[in-house]
């Protein structure tokens, strides 16, 4: 089994996977922003490439061709399972991105932080939000920040 750690302030989130390619994706995509900082994790995601029963089958909405078999919840160890058949795809790792960002969210929120709808920029030390109706133009906005030197913190969610 993989594992990682990826932490943001005093958020922990732990990744273990049996596909050593889902842990390194996600490192790739995350691991400077998201480094550990010797986070104790308060939540564990556990991603599995298995065989399971397919009486159940949860279907992906931003991708018809992909269903995964199993989603289970240990509240007592407090971890997420996704179990699914088939070989790991490009896919897979959006949805776990998917799941990973929807945990983070949900862990700020239990971590009494306030979640704003927009995206986060920073330059000299000082951060910005930009905030505003959906199609107010904040992607763009911040496109053209980091365009002007500005440094990338979050687009979509800000905690």
């Amino acid at each position: 089994m993989y594992s990682y750690v990826f932490g943001c302030n005093d958020v922990g989130l732990k990744i273990e996977s049996n596909s050593h390619k889902l842990v390194k994706d996600l490192l790739d995509l995350y691991g400077d922003y998201y480094s550990d900082k010797g986070i104790k994790p308060t939540t564990t995601i556990r991603y599995l490439e298995k065989s399971v029963p397919d009486n159940y089958q949860i279907m992906d909405r931003e991708n018809e061709n992909e269903s995964y078999n199993y989603l289970s919840y240990d509240e007592e160890s407090d971890t997420l399972t996704v179990s699914f058949d088939g070989e790991y795809t490009s896919d897979k790792l959006s949805f776990m991105q998917r799941i990973m960002c929807n945990v983070f969210i949900m862990e700020f929120q239990r971590n009494g932080y306030a979640i704003v709808h927009g995206a986060c920029v920073s330059k000299d030390g000082e951060s910005f939000i930009i905030s505003g109706n959906k199609g107010a133009g904040k992607t763009t906005t911040l496109i053209r920040l980091l365009e002007q030197g500005y440094d990338f913190i979050s687009n979509d969610k800000v905690a």
